[in-house]
């Protein structure tokens, strides 16, 4: 290495030191020839050895790895963090919104049980009624079966793809593919819920375009419009909108944020139930929800063959959507995702989920963002989703 000092006579410019590297440009063997480069080989009976070899160490660091909560849960701060984790699950599990990832999900399920358990299999011929009757009992009884054995397909394929590293394919998510799947999202659950913003029936559709003909038909359809759900979807966006944004801009003086959701589900659900006004103003409602959790059963293994294409796709896109909402709130919060752990996460809560035929787990947007946005900081807001992710 040379130094040069440089100077321009009758120029405005300043004198200055420049630094000139002169080495030599060597190839491979070269180097190795003259730095006497050493071979070394290891027998395959070692490598095995140290591939398996299992210290108190490294078994600490991969149950750390692998189950986190082993790690963060011992540091959980009670007093500061329980109550916003209990209010926020709880104000994220009052939002019932089965659009964007999840609606995907359930159209390909659908597909599925529909394929493999037609109605016509269930029906039969009355002759005191002289009628064709569908035993419907049965028929759901099947198709929950058909469910559940296809999101333990789903959850093999997804442990599969941990154990062989297959999150790398993360590197490729952009930050712009990230943000453009998130604003496809947000769009696709805006259209979703406008039909019922305005109480109309809208037909499903199949399309690729689907999105776009359901827009029509709601612009088409909007003279149509049932006024109490349009008045009833009014009052909770001017109740809503306002009292998250106090709620976010005191967020630091406020003991725990305002359970604004559950306080609007409440109030909604006791003047539509006292006032019959589903009934008198023909609104749709939830119906009945099932309580407990569904008996073990086991899937039938049988059926995988004709159901890997769905699980397949299934697997890929409940990864996707759950590592693009990590992503995000990762880079709001600071921290990082292991792409291999989600997919493992993913895979053990669609594996163990089905024997109590639990439908696909994936990402729902507009919860995570409103736990997200009520103070939940870990898993504890989990147990309080019911049936979200």
């Amino acid at each position: 290495m040379h130094l040069h000092y440089n100077n321009k006579v009758g120029t405005m410019q300043k004198d200055s030191l420049r630094y000139v590297i002169d080495r030599p440009a060597y190839t491979l063997p070269d180097f190795d020839k003259q730095f006497d480069k050493k071979s070394r080989q290891f027998p395959l009976g070692d490598k095995v050895k140290k591939k398996f070899r299992c210290s108190a160490a490294k078994l600490k660091a991969l149950l750390f790895r692998r189950l986190p909560i082993l790690k963060w849960l011992p540091k959980y701060k009670v007093k500061e963090k329980l109550l916003r984790d209990v209010i926020s699950g709880v104000n994220g599990g009052t939002i019932q919104v089965t659009q964007g990832t999840l609606a995907l999900f359930s159209v390909m399920v659908g597909s599925v049980c529909l394929q493999l358990a037609p109605e016509s299999d269930f029906s039969y011929f009355n002759t005191t009624l002289n009628a064709t009757i569908v035993d419907t009992d049965r028929m759901y009884e099947a198709r929950m079966r058909i469910s559940g054995t296809l999101m333990c397909l789903t959850g093999v394929i997804q442990l599969g793809l941990s154990l062989t590293q297959f999150g790398f394919i993360a590197i490729y998510l952009s930050d712009s593919l990230i943000r453009g799947f998130l604003t496809a999202v947000g769009i696709r659950i805006f259209i979703g819920m406008l039909k019922f913003i305005f109480g109309l029936k809208v037909p499903p559709f199949k399309d690729p375009a689907a999105d776009v003909f359901t827009l029509i038909h709601i612009l088409t359809s909007i003279l149509e419009t049932n006024v109490a759900s349009l008045l009833f979807a009014v009052v909770t966006i001017v109740v809503l909108v306002p009292v998250k944004l106090l709620s976010e801009r005191y967020r630091h003086k406020l003991p725990f944020p305002i359970p604004v959701h559950i306080i609007i589900v409440i109030v909604a659900t006791a003047i539509s139930g006292s006032l019959n006004l589903p009934e008198i103003y023909h609104m749709d409602v939830v119906g009945e929800v099932p309580l407990g959790i569904q008996a073990p059963v086991l899937p039938q293994v049988s059926m995988w063959s004709d159901m890997l294409g769905p699980a397949f796709s299934l697997a890929i896109l409940g990864y996707v959507s759950v590592y693009t909402s990590g992503r995000m709130l990762s880079a709001l919060h600071g921290y990082d995702v292991d792409p291999n752990q989600e997919m493992l996460a993913l895979g053990c809560s669609n594996f163990f989920g089905s024997f109590f035929q639990s439908q696909a787990v994936g990402s729902t947007l507009s919860v995570t963002l409103a736990i997200d946005s009520g103070g939940g900081t870990s898993q504890v807001a989990e147990p309080q989703l019911g049936n979200h992710s």
